[in-house]
């Protein structure tokens, strides 16, 4: 290989939804060998600060994110209690949430 090119795409997207999205990357003339990713996951840029959300966050983000928060928004929390063998005790947390219509 003689001469490469790297070559960057900002998806035209406004909703994150954590989704695979496929690409395909064609070059103009033949003859060419292309090497690419088969696509992305539709998620938010990431700032400098904060970590990334992973795919399994964001219909909850999203929610939590519009101007009315949801009403019917049932949680469940339990302490699991296990035995823990550190200088610091620390309890598990469990959390389940589930939206109204949500599976």
């Amino acid at each position: 290989m003689t001469t490469y090119y790297v070559a960057s795409y900002v998806p035209p997207i406004k909703e994150y939804d954590g989704k695979f999205r496929p690409i395909a990357v064609k070059p103009l003339r033949g003859g060419l060998k292309v090497r690419s990713r088969s696509g992305y996951l539709a998620l938010p840029p990431q700032t400098s600060s904060d970590a990334a959300p992973q795919p399994f966050e964001l219909p909850l983000l999203k929610i939590l994110g519009e101007t009315q928060l949801p009403t019917g928004l049932t949680f469940r929390a339990a302490i699991l209690r296990m035995p823990i063998q550190t200088a610091t005790r620390r309890e598990p947390c469990q959390l389940a949430a589930s939206a109204p219509g949500a599976s």
